[in-house]
């Protein structure tokens, strides 16, 4: 009976590429671990600085989600306040639900950060243009709960 011979590695040189292929996983979970902390201390340091955004709106506008909402994206807050009712009107009776129609209804209404500062946010973040005109649109009273008198 032949036999062939078969590279086989020593348990030293198994050992050796063990310990190479969990120092490669380790370093993926290690960056994977600093990515997410990142991200968390990014999201944290953003809300932070909006707090005084949002005491300023609440002490100037009022009572949040009635006179005033916040809309947070992934480049920070932008707070809207009620429209003015002609104008919202006018959107909603245009019909037309375009990036433009969005712009003129959102644009008059924020509050923060400048108007300039949240037109970068809408560049950056498109979806975020529609969420603040969903804001915009909540406070004009769109889902408003019907109350009914009981019969």
């Amino acid at each position: 009976m032949t036999t062939s011979k078969v590279d086989r590695l020593t348990v030293e040189e198994l050992r050796y590429r063990l310990k190479a292929a969990q120092v490669v996983v380790a370093a993926q979970e290690s960056d994977a671990e600093y990515d997410a902390l990142m991200a968390e201390m990014i999201d944290a340091e953003r809300r932070a600085a909006a707090v005084p955004a949002i005491r300023k709106a609440r002490e100037e506008l009022g009572t949040q989600d009635i006179a005033f909402k916040v809309v947070e994206t992934a480049r920070g807050i932008v707070s809207v306040k009620r429209a003015n009712p002609l104008l919202y009107r006018h959107f909603v009776y245009a019909g037309k639900f375009t990036t433009n129609a969005f712009e003129k209804l959102v644009t008059p209404t924020i509050f923060y950060p400048s108007k300039e500062a949240a037109a970068e946010i809408f560049e950056d973040v498109p979806h975020a243009l529609v969420q603040c005109a969903d804001a915009v649109a909540e406070l004009a009273g769109v889902r408003a709960k019907q109350i009914a008198p009981k019969s």
